[in-house]
C-alpha cells in the first residue's frame, strides 16, 4: 500500500517511505502507530470494486446484476420477483465494465480525504467519536465480509455514502472553523437517515455476529437523534456526547 507523504504542503501518495523522503517529502503516520486506521473506501469499497474487475477477467459470462452494481451511485431499481439476466462477456465488454469500475473508485476516491478528516478531527477527538472509531476497527474484516458477499449492498452502501457526504463534509468544515455558522444550512435529514437504517438492517441480516449486530443496533438508535441537525449542531451534540460501556 503507497504512504501518504507531504511535499510542499501538499499531500500525495507514494510507493514507499524511501522514495518520499528522497523527494524532499515527509512520510504522514497514521494516528495511532500501534494499529492501523483506515476507511471504508479504501478497506471496503476498493477492494470489492477490484475483486470485481478481476473476476470479469476470467469469467465468460457475468450476472446483469454485477454491472448493475457497477453503477455508482445507482440510478437503477430491479423489480421484484424479475428473473436475473445474464450477460456474456466479450473483449469490448469488459473493457467497458472495466472502465465502469474505475470510475465508480474515483468517485468515492473523491470522498476519500473527508473520511479522514472525520475520522481526525471528529472521531478521534471526542470520547463517543473515539468509540465508534474502535467499534470500525474491530468490525471492519466483518463489515468487509457482508459487503463483499453482496454487491448490491455495497451498491447501496456506496450510493448512500454518496448521498450522505455533503453532510459530513459541512461537518468537518464546521468542526475546523473558528467562528460558527461554517456549514450550519446543512442538515442531516429524514430521507438520509431512512437510508442509513436500510443499510444497518441489511448489514444486520447478512451478518451472524452477536455483539456486531449489537452494535448496529447501538448506532441505529443514535442516529436517530441527529435528524434535522444542522452539521454545526451535529458537531456540538457529538462533542458532547459520552462514551458507553459495553
Amino acid at each position: 500500500m503507497p504512504v501518504d507523504c507531504r511535499i510542499d504542503g501538499q499531500t500525495m501518495p507514494m510507493p514507499n517511505r524511501r522514495q518520499c523522503e528522497a523527494a524532499g517529502g515527509t512520510v504522514i503516520a497514521p494516528p495511532d502507530k500501534d494499529k492501523k486506521h483506515d476507511c471504508f473506501v479504501r478497506n471496503v469499497f476498493t477492494r470489492t470494486l477490484g475483486g470485481t474487475v478481476l473476476d470479469i477477467g476470467w469469467a465468460g459470462a457475468v450476472g446483469q446484476g454485477i454491472v448493475d452494481a457497477l453503477e455508482i451511485p445507482s440510478r437503477r431499481r430491479r423489480r421484484a420477483g424479475s428473473r436475473p439476466s445474464i450477460v456474456q462477456l466479450t473483449p469490448a465488454k469488459r473493457r467497458a465494465l472495466t472502465a465502469r469500475a474505475a470510475s465508480a473508485i474515483l468517485t468515492l476516491a473523491r470522498t476519500y480525504p473527508t473520511t479522514h478528516d472525520f475520522r481526525d478531527r471528529l472521531l478521534l477527538t471526542t470520547p463517543r467519536g473515539r468509540q465508534w472509531n474502535r467499534y470500525y476497527d474491530r468490525y471492519l474484516p466483518e463489515i468487509f465480509h457482508v459487503a463483499d458477499r453482496d454487491l448490491e449492498l455495497m451498491n447501496a452502501s456506496a450510493t448512500a455514502w454518496l448521498a450522505l457526504y455533503p453532510f459530513v463534509r459541512a461537518m468537518v468544515r464546521a468542526a475546523s472553523a473558528k467562528r460558527p455558522s461554517a456549514g450550519g444550512k446543512v442538515t442531516f435529514t429524514r430521507r438520509q437517515h431512512k437510508a442509513c437504517v436500510n443499510l444497518i438492517q441489511r448489514f444486520r441480516k447478512g451478518s451472524k455476529d452477536r455483539s456486531f449486530r449489537a452494535v448496529l443496533g447501538e448506532l441505529q438508535r443514535e442516529l436517530a437523534g441527529y435528524v434535522g441537525l444542522s452539521a454545526e449542531q451535529a458537531v456540538a451534540k457529538l462533542r458532547k456526547s459520552r462514551s458507553k460501556h459495553t
